[in-house]
């Protein structure tokens, strides 16, 4: 692992929290561990930052769980994650019991790192089907299961309609994810109603057609603060906020059709 006054002076480089780039380093080293759990498929931004490449950080890990998991194996493989930091870092770092929630169950890494400052990791594994999972490798060359692009883009999709229906708004941090996919694959109609459905939403055009719309309502502008502290400042400075809305909006309204 990287020596914590390097990640600290690196969050400076980037204009971003230390914390951001202290997370991102703790969740590399429990991707690499749980490499080895040929139960989980890493999904989401932890994929994408840590196999796909995208530039933004990511607050936690999630996972999908495709067969009955071995609780032991899981808390070994963190066990010597939490050992690593504690080496590498001088600081402790423990780990809070899972907690479960219907078919989330969620576990939290704290690293102790100086006196009344706790960072805390989550690693969030759902129990949900994997239809198009594949070995990935690190930069270190280490394989992990993780979805393929056209699979994270569908769960982001099914995410964005979920959260609409029960908030009222949607992250406008997975618009920009999905922006970013594009750029690998072009989205899978079918795999998206699928993952609708496995998120227990009733599939439906219209529900596509309704995030579209939504796009509208949100200003340029609050896209670029939600990216504020999670994208080195250079590569903010590179998002053009219309024009990633614009071909988000337009795949929506496409997939609608």
């Amino acid at each position: 692992m990287e020596r914590l006054d390097d990640l600290i002076a690196r969050a400076g480089e980037l204009r971003v929290p230390p914390s951001m780039v202290i997370r991102a380093e703790l969740g590399r080293e429990v991707v690499r561990s749980l490499a080895s759990v040929e139960e989980l498929v890493l999904q989401g931004g932890g994929a994408l930052r840590h196999v796909y490449g995208s530039e933004r950080f990511s607050a936690d890990l999630d996972y999908a769980q495709t067969l009955p998991l071995d609780p032991p194996k899981l808390a070994a493989r963190l066990a010597d994650v939490a050992q690593r930091v504690t080496d590498s870092w001088s600081h402790a770092c423990e780990i809070s019991p899972s907690t479960h929630r219907g078919k989330l169950h969620r576990t939290k890494l704290r690293a102790l790192l100086r006196p009344g400052m706790t960072l805390v990791l989550a690693v969030e594994i759902y129990e949900i089907p994997v239809h198009r999972p594949v070995l990935a490798p690190l930069d270190d060359g280490v394989q992990v299961r993780v979805e393929a692009p056209e699979e994270i883009i569908a769960d982001k999709m099914a995410a964005s309609i979920d959260r609409l229906r029960t908030r009222g708004s949607i992250k406008l941090r997975d618009v920009y994810d999905i922006d970013l996919l594009l750029q690998l694959c072009l989205p899978d109609a079918q795999l998206v109603t699928e993952k609708i459905s496995d998120y227990g939403m009733a599939p439906g055009r219209e529900a596509l057609a309704e995030v579209a719309a939504s796009l509208d309502a949100f200003s340029q502008q609050a896209l670029i603060e939600q990216l504020r502290d999670v994208l080195p400042a250079a590569a903010l400075a590179r998002v053009d906020a219309g024009i990633t809305m614009a071909r988000v909006r337009r795949v929506f309204e496409e997939l609608a059709r």
